[in-house]
């Protein structure tokens, strides 16, 4: 949805004040005149304005302007301002307040999903350890020691009989040090105090917060929200300008609401970023539903296996480039062929919505630029046949890495464009050519929309290539994700989950016959 749609959706909401409908009465003027002229110049203006600035949100004042400062000014703002925000963690967290902490400026204060396009890159690709977690909360082995823990946490947070935030805070923070030596200490700084807080590296670096509601719904503010206000509060007070640019600051949050217990990671790094990393967990003693209790015991033995290695971390934290601290941590990958190890650094995001990164490489034998895309599921067999037979972005690399990510470096397709919704002839029967071929090597693809075909000219001679395998797999083999965009007009038979068949690419391809 362009930001001019998402202006006019938001008109049509009732119960808009005076003030907020006329600044976006203004903004929506504003972008119909900038559409028109960009259109004047045959340039794609959605992508134009989302230079100048972060499509609409779900609200927008109409006072930010649309130009983009320079990233070092936005990060100085966004930490000015959580320095100086009027409320405290625990009336942050408040949704009226955290309406307006959120919604205020241009720029989001936090991308914790809240709301919903509140959501910057995952913060399992800013930090091994905190993707190293996420992958451990799904499959450790807890061993005996945290299967007892489990019982014994499960038996004490089901009880009824307390009388206060204070006591169940303190039962839980005594269970878990008698178990793990796990010492979540009340911190004060700034005339806060939070509910257990465990710092590293001489006192310096906040590697877990916990913040506690006596029950689910008390107090009418979110506890996962709080404990990342803490975290964000420690960060913007504590630390330098030119520590916070060189140093990656991760810390694991835990929210207690009543006997439900989860988990989040946050990591600053130019913005505050926070995913949740495991569901919420019911701390009750369900015997007959053992599966929640291991759960529960995979929950701890992995934030205890966490909090250990964060610790070595802040003894001696490693330090970046400034320019890098934004893109993932992954700075190296394999080579396809020959196995070695090639570095590179990062020099752009080409999509603000998508895990795909122009990269500039260290070695002098191989292409100066590559793309480097990050997901969680790839068709590596369908995309190196398809580069084979040379309808495909040649592979330098692919493979596994922490937070369930796949790494895929692969050729950067200069001077290539995606097709036009009515290609010409020519296009039309390249499209037709690289179809069959993939079909006949015994692959589907499953997405060829214009988007994913791109196309160069040279010479007068026309190459189409298809990009983006995500979905690709053998014929009969590949499915479609859970969650699709059935928008988009795609043959009858596709569904979510459904198998992906060759009449489905040949439906989608024909629609570009005239």
């Amino acid at each position: 949805m362009s930001t001019y749609e998402k202006v006019e959706e938001k008109l049509e909401e009732e119960n808009l004040n005076e003030e907020v409908k006329k600044n976006l009465e203004e903004r929506k003027y504003r972008l119909l005149e900038e559409k028109k002229e960009l259109e004047k110049d045959k340039k794609d203006w959605t992508e134009q304005v989302k230079e100048w600035g972060k499509a609409l949100r779900e609200f927008a004042g109409g006072k930010e302007s649309l130009k983009r400062k320079p990233e070092n000014d936005q990060e100085e703002a966004y930490i000015k301002k959580i320095k100086g925000s009027e409320f405290s963690p625990s009336e942050a967290a408040k949704p009226i307040n955290w309406r307006k902490i959120q919604l205020e400026n241009s720029e989001y204060a936090f991308y914790n999903h809240r709301p919903a396009d509140a959501s910057g890159n995952p913060v399992t690709l800013q930090h091994e350890i905190i993707a190293n977690l996420y992958d451990d909360l799904r499959y450790i082995n807890p061993t005996a020691r945290d299967y007892d823990f489990a019982l014994k946490i499960n038996y004490e947070m089901s009880g009824i009989t307390f009388s206060s935030e204070d006591e169940r805070r303190e039962s839980f923070k005594t269970c878990i040090y008698e178990t793990y030596k796990i010492a979540l200490n009340q911190y004060t700084y700034n005339n806060i105090t939070t509910d257990g807080t465990i710092l590293g590296g001489n006192g310096k670096y906040m590697l877990s917060n916990l913040e506690v509601k006596p029950e689910m719904g008390t107090v009418n503010c979110c506890p996962a929200n709080q404990t990342l206000v803490y975290y964000a509060k420690h960060v913007a007070n504590e630390f330098s300008t030119d520590t916070r640019s060189i140093i990656r600051l991760p810390c694991i949050l835990l929210y207690l609401a009543g006997p439900y217990i989860g988990m989040a990671g946050a990591i600053q790094g130019n913005k505050f970023l926070c995913d949740p990393l495991s569901p919420t967990l019911p701390l009750l003693f369900t015997q007959h539903y053992q599966e929640y209790m291991l759960s529960v015991a995979k929950f701890f033995a992995a934030y205890k296996k966490a909090l250990d290695n964060l610790g070595e971390y802040y003894k001696n934290p490693s330090h970046d480039e400034p320019s890098q601290l934004s893109f993932p941590y992954i700075r190296s990958y394999k080579h396809l062929d020959t196995n070695l190890k090639i570095n590179f650094r990062y020099i752009k995001q080409l999509h603000e919505d998508k895990l795909l990164f122009l990269i500039e490489l260290e070695d002098e034998d191989l292409p100066s630029q590559l793309i480097v895309k990050f997901a969680k599921k790839y068709g590596n067999d369908a995309h190196l046949v398809c580069a084979n037979l040379d309808i495909a972005p040649k592979l330098f690399g692919i493979e596994k890495v922490s937070g369930g990510w796949f790494m895929v470096v692969m050729e950067y397709l200069d001077g290539y464009e995606a097709i036009s919704e009515k290609p010409s002839a020519q296009i039309q029967q390249q499209i037709c050519t690289a179809t069959q071929k993939m079909h006949q090597a015994g692959y589907v693809h499953g997405d060829l929309r214009h988007s994913n075909i791109l196309t160069k000219i040279t010479n007068g001679n026309t190459k189409v290539v298809f990009i983006d395998y995500d979905w690709a797999d053998g014929d009969g083999k590949a499915t479609y994700p859970p969650f699709l965009n059935l928008g988009i007009p795609r043959h009858h038979d596709v569904s979510p989950g459904g198998h992906i068949l060759k009449e489905h690419d040949e439906f989608m391809v024909n629609k570009y016959k005239n």
